[in-house]
């Protein structure tokens, strides 16, 4: 069968099945579509990584069904089973040629004025590859700009961590209330600290089941400030707009939900949600303001956000790592493919670029560079 009619016919089934991973129990027919595929694409040396995003599953997931007996007609034909040692020894070469990029991007995110950062756990694995448990985790810290990620994963989840993200950052750091940034940017020349209010709504909401007319007044004033936001092009088109919607707007919407939390703030045990999330807000409040004074802060943290999504999806899929080495690896691949996605590149098609061009010996270009080279890299769209 042709290989496109395989991936479509793949694709369709699972259309109908919903997404892979969340308990579904793939038929037969459909598995042995994948592994036909599989197959054939082995044959001309495409690494199964690559495959198997290709169908959408992943990689152990399409290995197992390949090394399963076969269960319906002669159709199943097993492939040989890839071992997980090889799959490793293959990509930390494949590091090794583009270990540069990992600092780059790095470097060229903290020379932005304005900046994301966010944290994430990371699992550590023992020798079998088995979690070692919440008490021994690594931590992800990403810092952002609005088209590249940088990954540092480190042992803790510690004020040494951030600043490692960090590196001596000196512009606006847009974050949530991890009392670590706080701490960092009240240091001597530290960076300028900008709170996010999608942290704010969300404890908010958490509160409305049991203060439903409190929060509802809390949530709808936040509600309008988004709606501002959204009369303005995103990034510097939008800076012109943006500063003068705030000034006329979103000054005088601050000031009400700042009147809405003293009040409510009055009617509430400071243990309830409520409470909590008030004192929440008003902890971090000239963080949260900060964004009124300068049209280049965004409003909320979101955009960090997704780019440390792929993390957190990754690691329900392959766990973690088992070594400083493969936490190394981890970070220099997330940082390539986030930053590719946010930059509006195809992922695969920069990666085989920026291979060939450190095979050459040649500089490598970051993905923002050749997001516009329609010619070399397939834009997403």
């Amino acid at each position: 069968m042709d290989g496109d009619v395989l991936v479509a016919a793949f694709r369709l089934g699972t259309q109908r099945l919903g997404p892979w991973g969340h308990g579904t129990r793939y038929p037969a027919a459909l598995r042995e579509k994948a592994v036909e595929y599989l197959r054939a694409r082995r044959g001309t040396g495409v690494p199964v990584s690559m495959i198997a995003s290709e169908l959408g599953v992943g990689s152990g997931t399409l290995l197992r069904w390949a090394s399963e007996p076969a269960s319906s007609g002669p159709t199943f034909v097993p492939v040989k089973m890839v071992g997980s040692q090889t799959l490793w020894d293959q990509i930390e070469r494949l590091a090794r040629v583009l270990g540069s990029l990992k600092e780059a991007i790095h470097a060229y995110v903290l020379a932005q004025a304005v900046i994301g950062a966010d944290e994430t756990r990371w699992h550590l694995l023992d020798g079998q590859g088995r979690d070692t448990g919440e008490a021994r985790q690594w931590q992800v810290s990403a810092v952002a700009s609005p088209d590249a990620v940088a990954y540092s994963i480190e042992g803790s989840r510690s004020t040494e961590a951030a600043k490692k993200a960090l590196r001596g950052f000196r512009g606006v750091a847009m974050a949530d209330g991890y009392g670590v940034y706080q701490s960092l940017a009240g240091e001597p020349g530290g960076f300028i600290l900008a709170n996010c209010w999608a942290h704010v709504r969300r404890k908010v909401t958490e509160a409305e089941i049991s203060f439903p007319a409190q929060a509802k007044e809390g949530l709808d004033l936040i509600g309008e400030l988004y709606a501002v936001e959204r009369l303005c092009p995103t990034g510097p088109p939008g800076d012109e707009l943006r500063r003068r919607m705030r000034d006329e707007r979103s000054r005088s919407i601050v000031k009400r939900i700042q009147t809405w939390a003293f009040s409510a703030k009055a009617g509430a045990l400071p243990q309830s949600g409520l409470g909590k999330a008030i004192d929440y807000m008003l902890g971090m409040w000239p963080g949260l303001v900060r964004f009124l004074d300068d049209p280049r802060i965004p409003i909320d943290n979101n955009g960090t956000e997704r780019g440390i999504r792929g993390v957190v999806v990754g690691r329900k899929n392959h766990y973690g790592s088992k070594s400083r080495r493969g936490r190394e690896v981890a970070a220099l691949f997330y940082a390539i493919v986030e930053s590719a996605k946010l930059g509006g590149v195809e992922p695969k098609a920069y990666l085989r670029l920026a291979t060939y061009a450190a095979l050459r010996g040649e500089p490598v270009p970051l993905p923002h560079e050749v997001a516009h080279d329609q010619p070399v890299v397939t834009r997403l769209g």
